[in-house]
């Protein structure tokens, strides 16, 4: 091989890595970041629990720690994201328009409500954490919430924050085999 070809081959590689690296979406990247939690996390996956109305909510992600549940909403949207805690809706605006969606904060409400009937805790005794998260392509800076929304590549990070035990083992498998 000449000098002009390996260059070319070498061109092509780094631009293959570069494309799969700009294509990772929010659901891929936080598949990722689940994939490398410690042990002591426990991960299920697309879990659907009915509303007050007998309807589906489906939760992306639900992880059981001795911190408690995290549900994990992941939202796939680039751009500029706007929206506030209390609002129906937010908007994500990119070069390719404007898209409305359904505030995911309050699919996450709705998510935890529900999954407190399916673990049977009226008394609110197991730490719930709801989550919403972003892929890196998402600009956040306008999104007014009091509960997280981040980053896909920040999650494992916002996970590992929660260090102290609120459920033991017992507790944790028996919230685990109600999922």
């Amino acid at each position: 091989m000449n000098h002009l070809t390996e260059l070319i081959i070498l061109a092509v590689i780094i631009v293959g890595v570069v494309i799969a690296f700009l294509r990772q979406n929010a659901y891929k990247t936080t598949q990722q970041q689940l994939q490398r939690l410690p042990k002591g996390f426990r991960v299920k996956s697309h879990i659907i629990v009915k509303n007050d109305r007998d309807e589906d909510i489906v939760i992306e992600h639900l992880i059981v720690s001795k911190a408690g549940i995290f549900i994990i909403n992941v939202e796939d949207y680039n751009g500029k994201i706007i929206g506030e805690e209390p609002d129906q809706t937010w908007v994500a605006k990119s070069k390719r328009g404007t898209k409305n969606f359904t505030n995911p904060t309050l699919n996450n409400f709705f998510a935890l409500k529900s999954l407190r009937k399916r673990i049977n805790d009226p008394n609110f005794t197991v730490p719930i954490y709801p989550v919403v998260v972003f892929g890196k392509k998402a600009d956040l800076s306008d999104v007014i919430t009091e509960s997280p929304v981040i980053r896909s590549s920040n999650l494992l990070r916002y996970l590992q924050r929660f260090q102290e035990e609120k459920l033991t083992d017992l507790e944790q498998e028996a919230i685990f085999s109600k999922i």
